[in-house]
């Protein structure tokens, strides 16, 4: 859901027909199931009647994914979800973790005391090799990383051009969104 109004912004600049299939909180795993969440299972069994369906090809999966590996989801389970899809036919992206807030932005803003910037970042709250351990586990080229187009060495911009990236600790913005799908969607192109 992060990525769709980046992805109508950029309209024909993304090459490709999208369709969303989102479930809240539900990771994109095959087998993940939660007292707290029953839906998710029978969610993401449905995918590959979905796939066929629509005649999908390609999957771009993403998820907040500091937060299912705390809910026990593992990266294996990812990496063993994207080779089930790729042994049906299909060709997954997996995009990492963008950046999460210790609070929500506008309040690092003001306590930062930045009432004049354009730009700003702060610390996320997971450690950066958690996307590392993600691509250890899905075949190369598969992985895209969010944080090298959104973060510098130590701190991650959730303000640019005085618009913020994101609207709480991690969502991001329609700009956000927008700047995310230009920076690393992989079916983005600047030829139209």
């Amino acid at each position: 859901m992060d990525y769709a109004p980046g992805i109508i912004a950029a309209g024909e600049k993304v090459t490709v027909n999208v369709l969303q299939y989102t479930a809240d909180a539900c990771p994109p795993v095959f087998g993940y199931s939660s007292a707290a969440l029953p839906h998710c299972q029978e969610f993401n069994d449905n995918v590959t009647n979905v796939l066929a369906k629509y005649d999908i090809s390609a999957i771009v999966m993403v998820s907040r994914w500091e937060s299912i590996f705390k809910r026990g989801t593992s990266p294996a389970a990812v990496g063993a979800t994207v080779q089930r899809l790729n042994e049906l036919g299909h060709k997954v992206f997996v995009v990492g973790q963008s950046p999460v807030y210790y609070n929500n932005v506008q309040i690092l803003f003001e306590k930062a005391g930045l009432a004049q910037a354009l730009d700003a970042s702060a610390p996320i709250t997971f450690k950066r090799d958690l996307n590392s351990r993600i691509a250890a586990v899905v075949p190369p080229g598969s992985f895209i990383d969010p944080l090298p187009a959104l973060c510098g060495p130590r701190d991650c911009m959730y303000m640019q051009q005085g618009r913020y990236i994101v609207i709480d600790v991690g969502h991001f913005s329609s700009f956000g969104s927008e700047l995310a799908v230009r920076s690393y969607f992989p079916f983005y192109s600047e030829r139209q």
